[in-house]
């Protein structure tokens, strides 16, 4: 999807959630400790089907979205 210039793509391999961890750090500044969500979990939500997914303006990443899948099934996605 594409609007306004910002290209909003699922993302599945783990450069691009290596990507997301950096920008998530870069934004919030989180504690080693307390990150908002790791490079794994991204990439077990995203293998079980869950959302991982990155805005990108031309090929930087401007933002990211991580959910999981909630009940019922395709009705419910938390972020």
């Amino acid at each position: 999807m594409t609007a306004g210039g910002v290209r909003v793509t699922e993302l599945f391999e783990i450069a691009d959630f290596t990507d997301v961890f950096q920008l998530f750090d870069d934004i919030w500044h989180p504690e080693p400790a307390n990150t908002p969500i790791s490079v794994e979990m991204m990439r077990a939500l995203s293998h079980a089907g869950n959302y991982v997914a990155g805005a990108y303006e031309s090929d930087r990443l401007v933002g990211a979205s991580v959910a999981f899948l909630g009940a019922p099934p395709g009705q419910v996605l938390h972020s």
